[in-house]
């Protein structure tokens, strides 16, 4: 995890609901009733939740393989009305996988495998739990992270490490295994990240530090033309969720307000090209 994502880190556990727990916990409507009921998954191995299918049938994450030295992550699919997990493959034997997005209908999950050395690759797992290694930006680090997919699952995104070792914003797109480099903004950019996609895979949103500035703002790549969104005043800001539609783009941003010597990070929500608190 680079010193970036350890920072925006820090700052989601302030301002956004964070879907790391104790024990995973679902909040599902009841069928008799209506009302919201809680389930405990009592995994209890430092477990994450990172994505809940459209439909709400299956959520998918990691936690911490049992007795593992060094630590190990194994990712999981969990069927929410069977109440029952999928194991998912990981690419190199005892070494750590992480599920992070999954598909409307949940038939596919996405996420990256360690293979070891510090290299890792994207992952795509069909419904049965096959793994099918996703690669990434050709000559990189190995570094590489499948992150969410399109409603019709054609078009998977994420980043990858360039050769200077730095993040880029990437696609799979129709199938593919190999990748393709997002579009940079004019002026070009340092490092970008692509964190979610719209339902019909035209509009990704993540983040991207400026080469000219050096700050990180959030963005919008929408048929592969990316803008900027803007801040909250202050100097950073990440776009992190997005409608399904598109219309709506959720994320943190830094505010020009300073607490014990950083600016304040806040949730936005942007909708009709404006960024609000």
């Amino acid at each position: 995890m680079s010193l970036y994502q350890k920072w925006w880190n820090s700052q989601l556990k302030k301002s956004l609901c964070y879907s790391t727990v104790a024990a995973l916990i679902f909040m599902i409507p009841s069928q008799e009733s209506f009302a919201d009921s809680l389930i405990d998954l009592n995994l209890g191995l430092d477990p994450s939740v990172e994505c809940l299918s459209g439909d709400g049938a299956f959520s998918v994450g990691y936690f911490t393989k049992a007795g593992s030295t060094p630590v190990e992550y194994q990712p999981f699919k969990y069927d929410v009305s069977k109440k029952t997990f999928t194991i998912l493959s990981v690419e190199t034997a005892n070494q750590s996988g992480y599920a992070y997005g999954i598909s409307y209908d949940g038939t596919i999950t996405v996420g990256t495998c360690s293979l070891g050395a510090g290299k890792y690759n994207g992952a795509k797992w069909s419904a049965d739990g096959t793994l099918t290694p996703l690669t990434g930006i050709t000559g990189g680090t190995s570094h590489t992270e499948a992150r969410a997919i399109s409603k019709d699952t054609q078009v998977i995104e994420g980043f990858s490490y360039d050769a200077s070792g730095q993040p880029k914003a990437v696609q799979w797109a129709s199938g593919a295994t190999t990748v393709t480099q997002l579009a940079d903004i004019s002026g070009g950019s340092r490092s970008s990240y692509a964190y979610a996609i719209s339902d019909d895979g035209t509009i990704i949103v993540g983040s991207m530090e400026s080469t000219i500035t050096r700050k990180t703002t959030a963005v919008k790549w929408v048929n592969n033309v990316p803008t900027y969104l803007g801040t909250l005043g202050g100097d950073a800001s990440t776009g992190l969720y997005i409608s399904g539609d598109g219309t709506v783009i959720v994320g943190a941003a830094n505010t020009a307000t300073v607490t014990n010597g950083n600016q304040e990070s806040h949730a936005y929500m942007y909708k009709d090209n404006q960024m609000k608190d």
